[in-house]
């Protein structure tokens, strides 16, 4: 016959043996379930294919509305074309009497542009010496203005300081004279009060 201990040391291990089987069981379940999850929302390539045809065929689509439109607006400008009745010959060569006109104008501002360029040409050609100093006068010219401007407002500043040092010397001054005064004033009056008294 068993004893106890051994009655007990077999239930001990077939629960743990059952317990582990439970968990294992459990945990396969998770396993699968967050898998089944994850491939639910995975895309497939199937899918990812159908997306990329689908945006393809939208794109043509616009594509060949576009195109559409811009045939129709064509066809409309033909059809107004063809309804416009066919100038009179006069009105023509006016219009190129005009245009002629307009092509000489421009042609003469052409001219003396070109001969302006021209004659700057000649000039660097002949005295590079004068084509460089303008840039460099120009710059001179520049630095001046600055270092002027910087020295009207050098003097701007110690003007407004000799104002304010003449302010407070002329408050001194006029402090004083009165400080003279006053003594002056106080002085006599004691000297009156002491000849009073004697």
């Amino acid at each position: 016959m068993a004893s106890p201990w051994d009655l007990f040391n077999r239930n001990i291990s077939r629960q743990f043996a059952t317990w582990i089987a439970i968990a294992a069981t459990a945990f396969y379940f998770v396993v699968a379930f967050n898998d089944y999850k994850a491939s639910r929302e995975r895309v497939t390539y199937g899918e990812l294919e159908s997306m990329r045809a689908n945006t393809t065929f939208k794109e043509l689509r616009t594509e060949i509305d576009r195109q559409n439109d811009r045939t129709a607006r064509l066809v409309d400008e033909l059809t107004q074309l063809a309804k416009t009745p066919v100038p009179n010959s006069s009105h023509i060569a006016q219009q190129l009497i005009v245009l002629r006109h307009d092509v000489d104008r421009q042609a003469a501002d052409l001219n003396s542009v070109r001969n302006s360029v021209d004659s700057l040409d000649k000039l660097i050609e002949s005295s590079p010496e004068k084509a460089i100093t303008i840039p460099f006068l120009t710059k001179d010219l520049d630095d001046f203005k600055l270092s002027s401007q910087h020295d009207i407002d050098s003097l701007r500043a110690e003007m407004l300081r000799g104002y304010e040092l003449n302010k407070w010397l002329i408050g001194l001054m006029l402090a004083a004279i009165l400080a003279l005064v006053l003594k002056t004033a106080f002085d006599s009056k004691t000297a009156a009060t002491k000849g009073s008294l004697e």
